[in-house]
Parts: C-alpha cells; structure tokens; sequence
C-alpha cells in the first residue's frame, strides 16, 4: 500500500555540544490508510503508556510500524538521540507508569522525550495500556463504507470452506432439527450426572451436535448473523486410531468431513493453560470442538466492527450448543485458556480461534 506524508514535526533535543547548537530529531508520520476515527489530543501522553507498534533500527533512523494502526513513524537523529528515544520506547510497555519510565532519561532531555511520546501519541502507537478495552472498541468501530451493488457483490462472495479434501465419506446428518430446538428449556454448562460413567463421543454425536448448533436448514440457521455472512468455522478433534483426528463442520451441506488425521496429542495440548485436561480428553475420547472465525466478508462490509459481530456470533453458537447438548446426552464445557498462533499451527487453521468447547459423553 502507497504510504503518504502527512506532516514533518522537528523536535528539539538538547545535547551538550560544543558549538552549543541544539541538535534536531526529525519524525516523519506517515499513514498507510485512513486516519483513526478517535481524536486525540497532540502532546498527551498516558499514564500508562504503552507502545503498539514494532521498532527497527537502520540507517541512524527509528522506524515505528504498526499494521493494526496503519501508521508508520520514521524518527532521524544522532546515535545517541535515536539510542536514548529507543530506549525510553522500549520501556512503555504498559507495565509501568510514565514516571517510572521516564526515570533514566536525564533531565535535560525529558521534556523533548515526553514532547515525541506525545506525537507518537498523536499517531495512535502509544496507547494507555489501562484503556486497551476503549481502543480495541475504537478501532473496531471503524467504518468501511461500501455502496449498495459492493455490499450485494459481499454477499454474493463465497464463504470459506477448508480446502482439505476428505479422509472418508462425509457424515450426513439428519434435517429435522427446528421443532426440537424450539422445545427445548434453558440450560447451563453441566458436569455429567453423578453416578454416571464417561464413553467416548461419536462421530454421529458430534455431528449431530455441530448440525444443531450451527447447521444451515435452507436460508434458516439457529444462531442470527449480522448481513447473513456467517463467519463462524467449526472444526473438532476427536479421538482418532494415533493421536487426534480433524473434522471441519460444513454447515451448509450439514456434513462432517474428516480433513486430518493422527495429530500427536502432546503438541495440541500445550497450546492450552490446562494441557493436562486436554491430555486426558485426548485418551478417554472427549471431542474438542474449535469455534473460531474467518471475518474477511463481514469486515468487508462492516470493517472493523465485522470482527465483534463475529465475537458476538460465536457467543450464539456456543448458547445453541449448550442447549443441544442436554438432548445429546452430551455435557460440555467451554475454554478460553488457549493460545489462539500455537493451536493455528498445530492443526493449520486459516481462521482464527476465539473459543473452545470440549464435549464429553456418559452413560
């Protein structure tokens, strides 16, 4: 994407030299895209600040980058001007208030270091780390205006589907599913029943659950989706001959084709902060089920805020599942404890995972 300057900003900062001239550190601001919908006010800087972009040294220039904010700072100086700003950059982490963090610039300098945090400020790459939920709610918000025939050509996209081809012929599962999900009460996560004894999930089972969870029954669906663009993916890992087998739920055709198979235990398990219930679902045969999502048709239309309303879909689903489960027989449990790049890794996952559900079965 073409960057484009926007503003030069000179900063002085005072150096001892011997001409007793005060060098001169250059920040450059450029944007990749359109500005941050949130005004914020130049020279402010936070309490806590912390910085979101990546920095890079080259050159004698301080180079500050940040995808998410689509703004690049290029900062020119001395070695030691960009050594001392780099440093100070370094230590807003978010952790620390801004007098801790100006604690090892002298003083001669701090009014200048605070003068460019307040730019950096200004361009959206230090943040207050305490306000990091008013800013993911900011850049979520922001618009992407699309005419009416770019939303229909949106709609019309196609959805994602894995590309794996099948292990095995695709379960069906049966169609008749809107009349039960009507009568059923209201229930909340469970533990299975006490006295009762746990069994390996199916795949009929998991199907079954997936199909009344988030099936496709024509253009009707269980959950409601902002645009009807249904960014949700399901995928499962079941106990399999060696290690995990992989099922994505195609909620359109309502099937459950297998798309991996033998995935080690060990290295899914340590994805998650309890590896050793994961582990043990693994060996007793309960179903992980990954909900996650492919947000790209819903930002598309909605921009950023097409990601909560995936956030919001994926709470949906996981109500329907629970209210599925009770007429399965199944009992389930949800998880959040999981580190999304790892589990994207292991079972090469093109969504992104925001919840898990490990479902078990007892008689």
């Amino acid at each position: 994407m073409a960057e484009t300057p926007i503003r030069r900003v000179r900063l002085a900062v005072r150096r001892g030299c011997r001409n007793s001239s005060r060098r001169r550190l250059l920040l450059e601001t450029r944007r990749i895209s359109s500005p941050l919908s949130d005004p914020r006010l130049v020279g402010l800087v936070p309490d806590y600040p912390k910085l979101v972009g990546r920095c890079l040294v080259e050159d004698g220039t301080l180079t500050i980058a940040s995808v998410s904010h689509s703004v690049v700072v290029r900062i020119a100086g001395s070695p030691q001007e960009i050594l001392g700003i780099n440093s100070t950059l370094r230590a807003c982490n978010g952790l620390a208030p801004l007098q801790d963090v100006m604690l090892e610039v002298p003083q001669p300098e701090v009014d200048e270091i605070l003068r460019c945090l307040g730019q950096l400020t200004d361009a959206g790459l230090v943040v207050d780390a305490r306000a990091n939920g008013k800013h993911l709610l900011h850049e979520l918000h922001r618009s992407a205006p699309r005419s009416d025939a770019a939303v229909l050509a949106i709609q019309k996209s196609h959805r994602w589907r894995d590309p794996r081809p099948p292990l095995q012929p695709a379960l069906p599962v049966g169609k008749e599913r809107s009349g039960l999900l009507r009568r059923m009460p209201s229930l909340s996560l469970s533990d299975p029943p006490s006295g009762s004894s746990e069994t390996a999930v199916s795949e009929n089972s998991l199907a079954q659950l997936l199909a009344w969870s988030y099936g496709s029954e024509g253009d009707w669906k269980p959950v409601a989706s902002a645009g009807r663009l249904q960014p949700v993916v399901l995928h499962a890992l079941l106990k399999g001959d060696t290690g995990f087998d992989l099922y994505w739920f195609d909620d359109e055709k309502v099937e459950l084709p297998k798309v991996a198979a033998g995935l080690p235990v060990a290295p899914v398990a340590d994805g998650f902060t309890q590896h050793d219930f994961v582990e043990e679902s693994g060996r007793v045969g309960r179903a992980i089920v990954v909900l996650s999502i492919d947000p790209t048709r819903q930002c598309e239309k909605y921009g950023n805020r097409g990601a909560l309303f995936g956030c919001i879909e994926i709470g949906a689903v996981l109500q329907q599942m629970t209210l599925s489960a009770k007429a399965l027989s199944l009992t389930i449990r949800a998880i959040g404890g999981f580190n999304p790049y790892r589990l994207r890794e292991t079972i090469q996952l093109e969504t992104w995972p925001l919840l898990i559900v490990v479902v078990a079965s007892s008689v």
